[in-house]
């Protein structure tokens, strides 16, 4: 904790995010170099923006206990925000999954959150059945993630099985060790047009997180071995390839995903499809998936996050709006907060898109008085939350529990881009691989959107 954290002088806080956000950080050419940089540049910048908040801790003292006070009042302070969860007024539509699509995320669930076990966390069950294709260990400087390669077929007593089987799925491990999280606060945007066909967004230059490009960039050739030998293999019918991960390792997935789709070299022999749990944000522009898939394909594209999750919308920006709430806390004012995706060629950022954040507020009165530091939100608060930053790919699903008729029950909505980027979410308890394993099982069992089951 106290090397993340650089307690600064107060006299320097108002200049230094501006200061910090013009200065490109120079790439090394050496993976773990330049994910050790990025991660210090962000952590500096965090630590000056929570000035107040560090000022509070003892560094002699539990500082888990401390950090976990912390987000706790986070959650309390955002709730206290209309935008802080999805409302019957949002544009969101109940998302309609065939009880095969569900079986598919749960497969890919099983996968995903495996990777953090010893035992690859899928069995064989009276659905189908289960071959470890490959296990990979991390490297030590975090660059390389632990991942998995499993082929799933169906049992072959079914007489329909699912339209999604066999499936060789790809799995990527999300955060387990210390350079994992280096690798995750490594998020300054780095050129991806070498790695991703540019085609995918029209033309437009592509960017991503660079600690999970590098992450992708080293996976891209044990990987593609995998599925070169799912693909040559058998009845030389097409196959069905599916990239998964939770957290970060989502991220990677995804980033890889986009590479094998956009490239052509399996289209014609793989259907590929990504599902991904609770995973961050990790190219700067929307792709375009349909081109990619014949029409008489159904692709399987999700990104799945449970409502609340932090991480699901960890991007820079974003997590500088976090810590201008935490500031609120302290009775500090917000400092500006950079929005736009910056050219990683420049060698400053234009100022005119430094702007401060504001309270804005939809309610038709407001009594307080705005020059109190101390006063709290009313019901109709808005926390203005910044754009996306960068963008997940797929249809964006959220999971919600509600309480219907005494139970608790799951929702699954499909999001628009619209509605999810207003949204304040700073809750961890809830990117859990335990708080999305219950989720998937009740969607794997047919039991969300009001259903009792499957017919």
């Amino acid at each position: 904790m106290r090397r993340l954290f650089h307690v600064p002088n107060s006299n320097t806080v108002a200049s230094a995010p501006a200061a910090t956000a013009s200065a490109p950080i120079p790439s090394s050419g050496l993976t773990f170099i330049d994910n050790s940089q990025g991660a210090s540049a962000a952590a500096t910048e965090l630590s000056t923006v929570l000035e107040s908040a560090l000022e509070q801790i003892d560094f002699s003292g539990d500082l888990n206990a401390q950090l976990k006070q912390l987000l706790h009042q986070l959650d309390n302070e955002a709730s206290k925000y209309c935008n802080s969860k999805i409302t019957d007024n949002d544009s969101c539509m109940d998302w309609k999954c065939s009880q095969a699509k569900a079986q598919l995320v749960s497969i890919a669930w099983k996968c995903a959150h495996g990777t953090y076990k010893s035992d690859n966390g899928i069995v064989d069950t009276s659905e189908y059945s289960v071959k470890s294709d490959h296990v990979a260990a991390p490297s030590l400087g975090g660059s390389v993630k632990a991942w998995t390669s499993t082929v799933v077929t169906p049992a072959t007593e079914l007489t329909t099985p699912s339209e999604f089987l066999p499936v060789l799925v790809i799995a990527i491990r999300g955060s387990a060790s210390k350079m994992d999280h280096v690798v995750n606060a490594n998020e300054r945007p780095r050129a991806a047009g070498h790695f991703i066909d540019p085609s995918m967004t029209h033309g437009s230059e592509i960017f991503a997180h660079a600690g999970f490009l590098n992450s992708a960039e080293a996976l891209d050739e044990s990987v593609a071995l995998r599925v070169q030998s799912y693909v040559h293999s058998e009845d030389g019918k097409k196959k069905h390839v599916m990239f998964t991960g939770h957290s970060a390792g989502g991220a990677v997935a995804s980033l890889l995903f986009l590479r094998y789709l956009s490239e052509g070299k399996f289209n014609k022999a793989v259907s590929f499809s990504c599902i991904n749990f609770g995973s961050p944000p990790s190219v700067s522009v929307p792709v375009d998936l349909a081109r990619y898939y014949t029409s008489d394909e159904v692709p399987v594209v999700l990104s799945i996050i449970n409502e609340f999750d932090l991480v699901s919308r960890a991007d820079r920006p974003y997590i500088m709006t976090l810590a201008n709430l935490i500031r609120s806390i302290y009775g500090k004012g917000p400092l500006p907060i950079h929005e736009e995706m910056p050219s990683i060629t420049a060698d400053t950022l234009d100022n005119s898109l430094v702007r401060p954040l504001r309270r804005k507020n939809t309610a038709t009165t407001d009594t307080r008085d705005n020059s109190n530091k101390e006063s709290r939100p009313v019901q109709g608060d808005v926390w203005p939350v910044p754009r996306l930053y960068y963008h997940h790919i797929g249809s964006r699903i959220l999971f919600l529990m509600r309480l219907e008729k005494g139970d608790v029950q799951l929702r699954a909505v499909e999001a628009p881009s619209f509605v999810f980027e207003k949204l304040l979410f700073c809750r961890i308890a809830v990117h859990s691989g335990r708080r999305y394993s219950e989720r998937v099982q009740l969607l794997k069992d047919g039991l969300f959107n009001y259903q009792t089951g499957w017919a």
